[in-house]
C-alpha cells in the first residue's frame, strides 16, 4: 500500500487505507474532543469501513489498526475524569463496531479481545446488577445442572450445529434448562427441543431481568450457544456476567471473550494439534473433531430442485470450480488467487453461489466488484458465473455438478466445506494460524482429507491446478467421499457428538464438586 500523503482528514486516511494516518488521527480526537465521539454511527465508520480488503496482508495491518485503536479507547475511556464521559465513551464503541473483519486473519485476537472486554467492563461500570455472583454451594446437586442459552431458535447453520451440545444431555443424567432470547421461535422445532429439557424459558428484553433469572436457576454450567464477540447484542454483554459456576462457550464464537465469566472453550484435538489453544484465556477443552455436528431433527428444507450444468451456462467438458464464499469472504487476494488458477486451467469457469448468507438486495453490486477484480488480473467475465440465491438441497445439486471446490480464505468456510463434503466434491482448504482461519481444515481432517488442506497460497494454487489437470486422482478422491459419506462423517453424526459433550459436562461437575474446575478469577 502506497505511503499517506503527509496531510490528510480523518475521513480520507479511512477512506484510503491509511490505517496509521487514521489512528494517529483518532487518537488525536480521543485525547482533544472525546465528547465529539459519542455516536455509535461514527465507531462503525472509522472500525469496520469497508466491505472487502484491497491488498495483500491488509487483513493483518487491519487487525493491529484494530488493536491499537481499541487499546486507545479503553485507555481513554479509563482515564477520563468524567466517569460519564468515559462510560458513554465505552458504550458507544461497543454499540458500533463489529469484530467479523479481525477474523480474517491468523494474528492472535486476545490484545484485541482484551481490549473489548475492558470497554464493557467501563460500559458496564454502574451496572445495578453485580458482575460477579458467589453460588452457595460448589454445585447444584448430584446431577450436573446446565443451562443453555439461545438469541432465538430457528433453523440455520448455526442453530443446527449447537443443537447436539445439549440434545443427548438430559439422557446422560444432565438437568437441562434452556433460555431463549427472542421471539424467532419456531414452534416446530421448540416442540422437539422441549422434552428434551427440563424446564424451558424465554428470557426477558431487560438485562436485569434476564441476569436474575438465569441466576436463580442455580446452573453449574452456563453454555452460549451463539455467536458472543462478533458484533453488539444483549447476549455479548450477558457473557461479562456470572451467570452460573462456570461459563462455557464454543465454536460458534470464533475467538476468546477475555470475559472473567467466561471460563471454557470447546474445541478439538485438531486445534489442540496446531496450538490454536494459545489464542483462547478461556481453558481449552477438546470436543470430537471438528469440534461440533449438525443435527436436522425436522428433516431438511426438501424443494427437489436439481440443477444442470446447462442451467448455469456451462457444457459438460468444461472444468468447472465451484465455491459458496459468502460475500464477507471475497476479498481481492481471495480473488487473486483464483484468478492465478483459472489462468493456468485454460477453458475451465469458476461458479460462486450465495449460500449462506445470501447475498440478497446487493447481489449485483458484489457481482459487479468481483468481475471487476476478475478484470484487474486478466480474467475474462465470460468465466465468472455468480448464481441466485438457491435453498440447501439445491445448492448440494449444484454442488455435484462441480469438478473442484475452492475453500475461501484466510477465513475459511465451515457449513460450505460440510455441503461440499456430503456433495462429494473435492475441495481445497488453506489452513492458516487460528481456529478461525481453519475451519475448513477440520472439517477435511474430520472427514479424512488431509491431503486437500495446504499452508500457503502457492500451494493451494499449485494444488487446485493439479486436480483439475488430472481426472483419475480427481475421480479417486471422488470415490473416498462416496466411501465417507457412506460411512458418516463425525461432524454429521450428531448422536455421538451430543454424548460426547454430555461426558465433558459430568467431568467438569465433578471437577467443581472437588473445587478443581478452570473457572476464571478477576473482575474487569
Amino acid at each position: 500500500m502506497n505511503a499517506a500523503p503527509t496531510t490528510l482528514t480523518l475521513q480520507e486516511a479511512i477512506a484510503g487505507r491509511h490505517y496509521d494516518a487514521a489512528l494517529s488521527a483518532l487518537k488525536a480526537r480521543l485525547r482533544d474532543e472525546p465528547q465529539t465521539l459519542l455516536d455509535a454511527k461514527d465507531w462503525s465508520k472509522f472500525f469496520t469501513p469497508y466491505d472487502w480488503f484491497e491488498a495483500e496482508g491488509e487483513s493483518e495491518r487491519y487487525l493491529q489498526y484494530a488493536t491499537d485503536l481499541i487499546t486507545a479507547v479503553a485507555d481513554r475511556a479509563e482515564g477520563l475524569s468524567d466517569q460519564a464521559l468515559g462510560k458513554n465513551l465505552a458504550t458507544a464503541f461497543i454499540y458500533g463496531t463489529h469484530f467479523r473483519f479481525t477474523a480474517h486473519s491468523s494474528g492472535d485476537p486476545r490484545p484485541l479481545m482484551r481490549g473489548r472486554a475492558r470497554l464493557f467492563g467501563r460500559a458496564l461500570s454502574d451496572s445495578p446488577i453485580p458482575r460477579t455472583h458467589t453460588f452457595a454451594t460448589a454445585v447444584a446437586g448430584k446431577r450436573p445442572r446446565l443451562g443453555v442459552l439461545f438469541k432465538h431458535l430457528r433453523q440455520d447453520p448455526e442453530t443446527t450445529s449447537m443443537l447436539p451440545f445439549f440434545e443427548e444431555a438430559k439422557a446422560q443424567g444432565i438437568e437441562v434448562v434452556l433460555f431463549v432470547g427472542s421471539d424467532a421461535i419456531d414452534q416446530k422445532l421448540l416442540q422437539y427441543v422441549s422434552p428434551r429439557c427440563d424446564q424451558v424459558y424465554r428470557l426477558p428484553d431487560d438485562l436485569g431481568q434476564a441476569i436474575l433469572q438465569i441466576r436463580q436457576c442455580n446452573l453449574d454450567i452456563v453454555f452460549f450457544g451463539n455467536d458472543i464477540t462478533a458484533k453488539p447484542s444483549s447476549f455479548a454483554f450477558l457473557s461479562f456476567f456470572r451467570l452460573a459456576r462456570l461459563g462455557a462457550f464454543c465454536v460458534s464464537t470464533i475467538s476468546t471473550t477475555a470475559s472473567p465469566a467466561m471460563d471454557v472453550y470447546f474445541g478439538s484435538p485438531y486445534h489442540l494439534k496446531f496450538g490454536f489453544d494459545k489464542h483462547f484465556d478461556e481453558r481449552f477443552i477438546a470436543l470430537p473433531d471438528p469440534s461440533y455436528a449438525f443435527s436436522y431433527p425436522l428433516g431438511r428444507v426438501q424443494t427437489g430442485i436439481q440443477v444442470t450444468r446447462a442451467q448455469v451456462g456451462v457444457s459438460d467438458e468444461t472444468p468447472l470450480f465451484i465455491s459458496g464464499a459468502n460475500q464477507t469472504k471475497l476479498h481481492k487476494p481471495l480473488i487473486a488467487a483464483w484468478a492465478r488458477i483459472l489462468h493456468r486451467s485454460p477453458g475451465a469457469r469458476l461458479l460462486l453461489y450465495p449460500f449462506p448468507p445470501h447475498y440478497g438486495a446487493a447481489r449485483q453490486d458484489i457481482a459487479t466488484r468481483v468481475i471487476a477484480h476478475f478484470a484487474e488480473f486478466g480474467i475474462a467475465e465470460n468465466r465468472v458465473i455468480i448464481t441466485d440465491g438457491l435453498p440447501r438441497d439445491a445448492v448440494i445439486s449444484l454442488l455435484g455438478q462441480g469438478d473442484l471446490g475452492l475453500d475461501s480464505f484466510p477465513y475459511t468456510g465451515a457449513t460450505t466445506l460440510v455441503d461440499a463434503v456430503e456433495a462429494g466434491l473435492p475441495t481445497v482448504s488453506l489452513k492458516g494460524g487460528a481456529l478461525r482461519t481453519s475451519h475448513g481444515a477440520a472439517i477435511l481432517h474430520a472427514a479424512g482429507f488431509d491431503d486437500l488442506v495446504v499452508d500457503t497460497v502457492d500451494d493451494y494454487v499449485d494444488l487446485a491446478v493439479r486436480l483439475m489437470e488430472n481426472r483419475p486422482l480427481r475421480m479417486a478422491l471422488k470415490a473416498r467421499f462416496v466411501e465417507a459419506n457412506r460411512a458418516i462423517p463425525p461432524f454429521l453424526r450428531p448422536k455421538d457428538f451430543s454424548i460426547a459433550v454430555a461426558q465433558i459436562y459430568h467431568k467438569l461437575h465433578g471437577e467443581l464438586a472437588e473445587g478443581r474446575a478452570p473457572v476464571r478469577e478477576g473482575r474487569i
